[in-house]
């Protein structure tokens, strides 16, 4: 029966509208007008009308008939090319009839000129025939069966329930589209007469946002919007008819006001019956089509809701109800008890004719004197009537009829509604997260709709805009920018719908001089003319409104539950009123609340980020970016330097970076208005050099790059207030060191949350306080619950009798599922318990792997700064370096200088790029030197000598590349302090003492090294440098003697040799001196690779007498080809292992080094009487780590003779025989 009707329904309201819209848009003349007259009532009637059906054959083959007639007369008549003249009055009324010549004319437009008339004709015998068959189906018969009838009561609740909200979604579907059609009807073809669904669109969005509902007035409205529709379609159909352009020309006033355009135009110069649609955009084409969607959608609703509504069927009940109040009764408490009741009354004469008599109401009530069916019409809001109600726990609660539960349901009636109810089971579970997501979204429309205001200012740059843009900015500058944005909701849609009217207005198809003028620049006002594209700016700026209106109906709605509060209030107050609050879904809870926590702790850096990114953004380097710079760089140095104090001062950070964002984005703004680069120079004083210093530019011809320069100040602007607004206290709470700790004492903030639930949550639950307590029972199931039923007939609860209720069959099978289910669902639980926990301990592991790291990282990563950029400014970074190596109780205290240092550099080679610094030049020309042997210059003497170079700044067009080192550095020390930070906290979290220097785990100890080869691995991450440094730096030493090759690689050596041949005591008292050699050589190698500056004109005294390879060699300064950093590097990490090592060595000559936890490092005495404590791990191989001791003691002595006979055989000279020997 569906498939029928779907058929049915696609045939009479799709296939024959759409034929006879073909025979309407493609003809102009009397006929299509007369389809167009029938494809207008369509959408006006309810059903397929064997009298509209007949209309539309009777017409088309009339016009069929005519067609035929009048060829066969011209045919007959002869001289058939000659008989019509379309430049005369009588071809052109032929042609107004739709009779055409057909000659010399493409196969496609005789189609369309006489072929047309037999496609309806065909098309409308066709859908009729189909129709009739399909509707001659025969009716089931109506079931007289009692049981039937009463079983078919028992899901009616359920499936109205259903009805009502697929009613409900239907009709503001409905509306939704109605709303997008009026404004789409309204903007895409601006007119006098498409104003009217503009204005309409404006009305009803308005008052939907003023809180107000929708009731019949409006439902009634729709008919004279509908009936304008029709007409407004038809007056622009009659207008492309002939002589109607003549008499209201496409160029005169009245049709471009009326919204009348040409789409076709017939004259005597081209062939009439030719169809050449004019050239018009896309949307003017497209009003017409939008304008009759409008039509058949307002037919459709008010066809619906007005000439057909919906009966209420609960009116009927009620009044059945009153009629028979003991049927009633009886009928109404379901069917619980219909079987029993069946059989007790089986073979009772009244009772038969009881039941006979309540079948004939509801047969009468079933159906209307039309035919109609009330089952199958939706219920309305009475089903839905709140009504007072007692719970079991005494609470007098506003419900509905239709949420009242039922006791118990019989096995027949479970079976019945099952499916209703695990749809709407499931159909809550969907929707719930959904509805609670977008009441969130309501709640905090108003940051959108702040947002949104600063994005229209910056999209359309005007007078009228920027006041959006200052009140904007007070809003979010309020206490309570919240309330204030309510507040000033209705205002704001004001003047955001005066801002439309004015935009619609100069969307108008007027020329200029016939557009109201205010100025001579109308577009610094707002009021710009966009011709064919004017529902542009029309479509933007409605939807930039429609969060508008949806903050007022926030707006209004809070003040009504405001007033509602109060009643509740004072209800309370009275009776003694509680209210009963329910918790929200604990799903939705753990989304919201991880969420909340994430943006909490990361939204803070996002700010950060976002501010580094503006202050390097851009090609040129101006005064707000470098103001930017130093915001981030303060709030990035005062986290290093001390964690508390930056909690203290964060909240004024914000709110300076508020504010001048503020200034920034008002002072570009008003820039970019006509004459304000001349105000001011003249009255502030400042040049044009300085203004662009300051960043401000004017970018008349390119409005995508000022909207560009204006959404970065106002997104970073967005971001930061959000920061300070919803982010600030909680990021303060959550940071605090002792936070956590005193949330582990007990579990009483997770159950103060839980009860600080919106006001929203709080169903309306009344509950009374009784004067005595009544004892309640402790276990009530439902399932075995005595279902009472009264022996008089009436329903009444002094004379029920119980009938028990028996469980399903299968339901013991549903239990064990359950069962089975829970056990899987624990055993998965105790999995991610366990990968949680792992991962807990590998990045606890890993953090403090980087805590003992990091500053080697910082060191590292400073060094290699200075290194690859070899200049003045970055000497200073090497000494740093240098200095904090040897030293670790100060290597905080430089790594803070680092950062320092670090910052001034940064902000001193922004500062550079300006053209202000122009002025500071500094600059030497070596004329006056004399060189030997030569009579031209050698480089750099040979041109003019910038000394900033050597000194190390230079100017770039990208900022970011050239400021990439720092930015990188500033980046590790910022890790570092991250680090450190982490570890006090969590530390003090967990009431832990600080582990010793260098040790990742400290319950590992040279004693438990042997116990397996977990604990060995423990033990190797621990003190592996602590046993083999010594090896390593001697590693590194030979890797730097082979990087090298030069003088300082023959040092090296030397060292190498010395102390290869001393004992280890003797070495760690030598030690030191190794390492200040070390300091003060690196210290040396990177003033030479700087070399003397070149403005001193002081050539080098070997550059003439020293061949390059020996000046290489001896590692000396020169300007054509200066020394290689890389060395550098690498002696950089042979001092990084010697300070290691120097370490290890103090702590060997410690009193308490025999308690060292990473055991002893004393020499082997072979001598010795003392067993090895050691076990015998090649004599007894048990575990893993055994076999891997004894592979490392075997097989590497063969490693060692390999790499031997490799470096014997590798060159062949007489040194290198010695190793061949061996």
């Amino acid at each position: 029966m569906d498939v029928k009707r779907v058929a049915i329904f696609g045939l009479f309201r799709i296939f024959l509208p759409l034929m006879l819209l073909i025979a309407v848009v493609f003809r102009f003349n009397f006929q299509s007008f007369l389809y167009l007259i029938c494809l207008l009532i369509n959408p006006l009637l309810s059903g397929p009308s064997p009298r509209y059906l007949k209309t539309v054959i009777g017409l088309s083959i009339s016009f069929c008939l005519c067609h035929v007639i009048f060829q066969a007369v011209m045919l007959s008549i002869g001289d058939y090319g000659s008989i019509l003249d379309y430049c005369d009055w009588k071809g052109r009324l032929y042609a107004l009839f739709g009779l055409h010549r057909l000659d010399k004319i493409k196969i496609t437009d005789a189609v369309r000129l006489a072929g047309l008339d037999f496609v309806v004709m065909f098309a409308a015998v066709g859908v009729f025939v189909a129709v009739e068959k399909l509707q001659k189906v025969p009716q089931p018969p109506e079931i007289a069966n009692i049981d039937n009838q009463q079983d078919g009561d028992i899901i009616r609740r359920p499936v109205r329930r259903r009805k009502k909200r697929k009613s409900e979604v239907l009709f503001w579907t409905g509306e939704t589209f109605v709303l997008l059609f009026l404004a789409g009807a309204g903007i895409l073809h601006p007119s006098l007469t498409s104003s009217v669904y503009f204005l309409t669109f404006l009305l009803v969005c308005t008052w939907l946002s003023c809180n107000q509902k929708i009731g019949k007035k409006y439902l009634k409205s729709k008919v004279p919007l509908l009936l304008y529709c029709a007409v407004h379609f038809v007056c622009v159909y009659l207008y492309q008819v002939d002589y109607v352009q003549e008499y209201v020309p496409p160029d005169s006033l009245t049709a471009r006001l009326l919204g009348l355009p040409d789409f076709v135009h017939q004259n005597c110069t081209e062939d009439a019956r030719t169809l050449v649609f004019q050239d018009h955009s896309w949307a003017v084409y497209a009003s017409p089509f939008v304008i009759l969607g409008l039509y058949c959608l307002l037919s459709l609703i008010v066809r619906k809701q007005l000439i057909s509504p919906p009966v209420d069927e609960s009116k009927y009940e009620a009044c059945m109800s009153r009629a028979d109040s003991k049927q009633s009764s009886q009928y109404s408490q379901g069917s619980v008890r219909r079987r029993k009741s069946r059989r007790m009354t089986r073979g009772h004469p009244d009772d038969r004719t009881r039941v006979g008599r309540t079948s004939s109401v509801r047969k009468l009530l079933d159906e209307d004197h039309t035919g109609r069916s009330y089952r199958t019409i939706d219920s309305g809001d009475a089903a839905a009537r709140e009504t007072l109600a007692v719970d079991p726990n005494g609470s007098i609660i506003w419900t509905s009829e239709s949420d009242m539960p039922e006791i118990a349901i019989a096995p027949l009636e479970e079976e019945k509604a099952n499916g209703a109810k695990s749809f709407s089971s499931k159909m809550k579970k969907i929707f719930t997260p959904l509805l609670s997501g977008l009441k969130l979204i309501a709640k905090g429309s108003y940051v959108a709709t702040l947002i949104i205001m600063m994005t229209w200012s910056i999209t359309y740059h005007s007078w009228l805009t920027f006041v959006l843009l200052l009140w904007s900015c007070i809003l979010w500058m309020c206490p309570n920018s919240r309330y204030a944005c309510l507040r000033s909701s209705p205002a704001l849609v004001f003047y955001a719908e005066c801002l439309l009217l004015l935009q619609y207005i100069f969307g108008l198809n007027l020329k200029d001089d016939e557009l109201p003028t205010f100025s001579k620049n109308m577009a610094q006002i707002g009021l710009v003319k966009y011709g064919e594209l004017s529902y542009q700016p029309l479509a933007i700026k409605m939807l930039y409104t429609l969060m508008f209106w949806i903050t007022m109906r926030q707006f209004f709605e809070e003040r009504q539950q405001s007033t509602d509060r109060n009643i509740a209030a004072a209800m309370k107050r009275h009776f003694s009123i509680v209210p009963s609050i329910t918790s929200p879904n604990p799903y939705i809870r753990i989304v919201a609340e991880t969420v909340s926590n994430l943006l909490t702790k990361y939204w803070i850096w996002i700010v950060a980020i976002m501010l580094m990114v503006i202050s390097l953004g851009g090609r040129g380097v101006v005064v707000y970016r470098i103001v930017y710079m130093f915001l981030f760089l303060f709030f990035i140095l005062m986290f290093q330097f001390s964690y508390q104090f930056w909690r203290r001062i964060m909240y004024g950070f914000w709110l300076t970076v508020i504010v001048f964002s503020m200034l920034v984005l008002i002072i570009i703004y008003t820039y970019q208005f006509q004459d304000f680069d001349l105000y001011w120079e003249k009255y502030l004083h400042v040049s044009k050099s300085m203004q662009q210093d300051l960043g401000l530019e004017i970018y008349d011809s390119d409005t995508g790059t000022l909207f560009v320069k204006l959404l970065t100040p106002t997104f970073f602007l967005i971001i930061t207030i959000i920061q300070l607004h919803y982010f600030h206290k909680e990021f303060l709470l959550i940071s605090d060191i002792h936070y956590r700790s005193s949330e582990n004492v007990a579990d009483t903030t997770q159950m103060t949350t839980a009860t600080n639930i919106p006001d929203d949550s709080i169903e309306t639950h009344i509950t009374i306080e009784p004067e005595h307590e009544v004892e309640r029972p402790k276990h009530l199931d439902l399932k075995s619950t005595p279902i009472r039923k009264g022996t008089d007939g009436m329903g009444s609860p002094s004379s029920d009798i119980a009938t028990p209720i028996t469980p399903k069959k299968d339901e013991a099978d549903s239990n064990r599922a359950e069962r089975e289910f829970q056990a899987v669902k624990i055993c998965f639980e105790n999995i991610f318990k366990e990968i949680a926990h792992g991962f807990t301990s590998v990045s606890e592991m890993l953090w403090r792997t980087l805590e003992i790291h990091i500053i080697k990282v910082v060191l590292l990563s400073t060094f290699m700064m200075a290194a690859y950029d070899v200049c003045a400014i970055h000497f200073v970074f090497v000494v740093f370096v240098v200095v904090a190596l040897p030293l670790p109780s100060l290597q905080n205290f430089f790594s803070h200088c680092i950062s320092i240092w670090t910052a001034i550099l940064l902000l001193s080679k922004m500062i550079y790029q300006l053209n202000i610094v122009d002025y500071l030049s500094w600059e030497t020309n070596c004329t006056n030197v004399v060189f030997r042997n030569t009579s031209d210059l050698p480089y750099p003497f040979n041109v003019t000598i910038d000394n900033h170079d050597w000194i190390g700044f230079k100017r770039t067009d990208y900022l970011a590349n050239y400021c990439k080192g720092y930015i990188g550095l500033i980046l590790v020390l910022t890790i570092q302090a991250v680090v450190k930070i982490r570890q006090e906290v969590n530390r003090i979290q967990q009431n832990a003492l600080e582990p010793k220097t260098g040790v990742i785990f400290p319950d590992t100890t040279r004693a438990t090294a042997d116990d397996n080869f977990v604990e060995c691995l423990k033990y190797l991450a621990n003190y592996c440098f602590y046993k083999f440094g010594l090896e390593f730096c001697f590693v590194t030493i030979v890797a730097c003697i082979g990087v090298r090759l030069d003088v300082f690689a023959f040092l090296s050596c030397a060292w190498l040799t010395t102390m290869f041949l001393l004992k280890r005591k003797t070495l760690a008292r030598i030690w030191a001196f190794y390492v200040a050699y070390q300091c003060i050589v690196l210290t040396v190698q990177y003033i030479i690779c700087l070399g003397l500056p070149p403005g001193l004109c002081v050539e080098y005294p070997w550059t003439e007498t020293l061949v390059q390879g020996l000046r290489d060699w001896l590692f000396l300064p020169d300007f054509q080809s200066p020394p290689s950093t890389n060395k550098v590097v690498a002696d950089f990490f042979q001092l990084l292992f010697a300070c290691c090592q120097l370490f290890v060595f103090r702590i060997e000559t410690s009193p308490i080094a025999g308690l060292y936890e990473g055991g002893s490092n004393k020499e082997i005495d072979f001598d010795r009487s003392e067993a090895n404590p050691i076990p015998d791990f090649v004599t007894c191989t048990k575990t893993t780590l055994d076999m891997m001791k004894v592979f490392v003691f075997y097989a590497f002595y063969w490693i060692s003779l390999a790499i031997v006979f490799q470096a014997g055989t590798s060159r062949i000279n007489l040194p290198f025989i010695q190793h061949l020997s061996l």
